[in-house]
């Protein structure tokens, strides 16, 4: 945390991870297996490529500041920002998921000095998410979800 003064600090930090994985799996299957598809041993199963791949950024910043009296007013806002996708569920029906949305979290509150170490204290957080948008045009139209 800055505090250049003792009315004033500002904190601020960013994280970021980037994450990638892939997994050999089995995946049941009820048809006829498509052509050039390679099968598990012992039953009805096919193999796959499980994949996960993952970018998340965050950052936040919180300001406070300290004016004449005894209290405390605090302000700050966090996101966290992903974007990736993911095969996880059945290659044959193309479950590909979308890991891209943004999480917008303002926040504020407020300490009072009550006196002999007494310290009141009360917040507010909103939080809203947002999906990214990303195109899809191989797998079709979808539904708003």
């Amino acid at each position: 945390m800055l505090n250049p003064k003792p009315k004033f600090g500002f904190e601020f930090g960013y994280n970021f991870d980037d994450i990638f994985s892939t997994t050999n799996s089995c995946y049941v299957i009820t048809s006829a297996p498509p052509a050039n598809s390679t099968l598990c041993s012992g039953g009805p199963l096919i193999a796959a490529v499980s994949i996960y791949d993952n970018k998340v950024h965050f950052g936040y910043t919180n300001f406070m500041f300290k004016p004449s009296g005894g209290s405390r007013p605090h302000l700050g806002y966090n996101l966290t920002s992903t974007s990736g996708n993911t095969l996880i569920l059945n290659p044959i029906q193309n479950t590909l998921g979308p890991l891209a949305f943004n999480y917008h979290k303002p926040s504020g509150s407020v300490d009072v000095d009550l006196g002999q170490g007494i310290n009141l204290a009360d917040g507010l957080e909103l939080l809203r998410f947002q999906r990214k948008i990303q195109s899809r045009a191989a797998d079709g139209p979808r539904l708003p979800r």
